[in-house]
């Protein structure tokens, strides 16, 4: 199949989880030889490179205030219908809904994949840019009757909001990579110290300041174990949001509580594999991409009840659920799985088993050319 991704974040320019699940999905429907292309919209000079046999093509962002994402979509939109009159697009792809504002022919089947619209992760936005954000999105799920949902929560209860019918649905979870995240080789290798990771953007969304009031009870209790922060840090409330963590820490802990900034993925599979207990007590996550990456590393992971926490980490089997509104219950969490090595290596070896059987290139690739071939059947 000729299959066109619509992407504004393909690495390795700066990307979040969004980036990385079509990174790994173009590269392996790539392997088993369909022609893919992945096309968007970059703060640089035009290119088009082959990427492990993707095809990338990053057009240069228009930035011209009050208009640009208007000048940016009509761009893409030409780019678009050149290549469907010149090449025999068999699907195209959209990414959440900013892909879908570009593009309303209907020439070719057409899926949009939610990773995580607005409607769910607007907690971090201004109110009056996640109004506008939540007007755009919805014109574009309106636009799209095929739907791929990374959890059952995204699209069942984007269906609910927007009202929409459907001509296909499905969910798909996001690919893991486990070439990169793996267990350690050597158990004996494993860290005599007790390594909290959190890794994601530190931000309050993903629980973060959550999880700094836990701080406040597990540093305690544990005197040797160490707090550590891997990802981005955009600004809280116009202030650093290290200020922000450091603010709700007691003031002799601080020390234990140490800021990485972002770091390539090798580097997040290293501390993993360093790592105690990974945890993201998030207040609003649609697959958890992170969580997932842990659990391949065999690591015992610490996810959300709320949104697809309950999806991705099954209580009690392949990890531990905790209330991000309360800090207690966090760090009792932690607390259960330090004071009991069983229980940490019972959770760490369900979680890799339950990564490879549902998470794995191969099942979600399967899956979804078997998605595509319904919608152009």
């Amino acid at each position: 199949m000729n299959i066109l991704y619509l992407c504004n974040e393909y690495p390795p320019f700066p990307h979040g989880g969004i980036g990385t699940a079509i990174k790994e999905l173009a590269r392996e429907l790539a392997k088993r030889g369909h022609q893919i292309t992945v096309v968007g919209v970059y703060p640089q000079a035009r290119e088009e490179v082959d990427l492990h046999g993707v095809r990338v093509v990053r057009l240069p962002r228009v930035k011209t205030p009050g208009i640009s994402w208007y000048l940016n979509r009509q761009m893409l939109k030409q780019w678009v219908k050149q290549e469907i009159n010149t090449s025999q697009v068999d699907i195209i792809e959209g990414v959440d809904y900013g892909g879908w504002l570009s593009w309303t022919d209907t020439r070719v089947p057409s899926v949009l994949r939610l990773h995580g619209t607005t409607f769910f992760l607007s907690i971090d936005l201004p109110k009056h840019v996640a109004f506008l954000e939540k007007q755009l999105e919805m014109k574009a799920l309106k636009s799209v009757k095929n739907w791929i949902g990374v959890s059952n929560h995204v699209l069942n209860q984007l269906l609910e909001t927007t009202k929409t019918s459907l001509e296909h649905q499905t969910v798909i979870p996001n690919p893991v990579n486990t070439n990169i995240f793996y267990p350690t080789r050597d158990a004996q290798t494993s860290s005599s110290e007790q390594i909290i990771l959190f890794a994601g953007t530190v931000c309050k969304r993903k629980g973060a300041l959550s999880l700094a009031k836990a701080a406040n009870i597990f540093l305690k209790e544990f005197p040797k174990a160490r707090l550590v922060f891997l990802g981005k840090e955009p600004l809280h409330k116009g202030r650093s949001i290290q200020a922000a963590i450091l603010d709700i820490v007691d003031e002799k802990l601080r020390d234990r509580v140490i800021f990485l900034g972002n770091r390539p993925h090798y580097e997040v599979a290293d501390w993993m594999r360093k790592a105690t207990i990974f945890t993201m007590p998030s207040h609003a996550e649609t697959c958890g991409n992170v969580w997932l990456e842990a659990m391949a590393c065999e690591l015992p992971v610490i996810g959300s009840t709320k949104t697809c926490g309950p999806e991705v980490v099954e209580d009690g089997i392949s990890g531990l659920l905790a209330n991000p509104d309360s800090p207690e219950d966090v760090a009792d969490k932690i607390s259960r799985i330090f004071r009991n090595k069983d229980l940490a290596d019972y959770l760490g070896q369900n979680a890799k088993q339950r990564v490879f059987q549902y998470f794995s290139h191969n099942k979600v690739a399967e899956k979804t050319l078997d998605f595509y071939q319904t919608i152009c059947n």
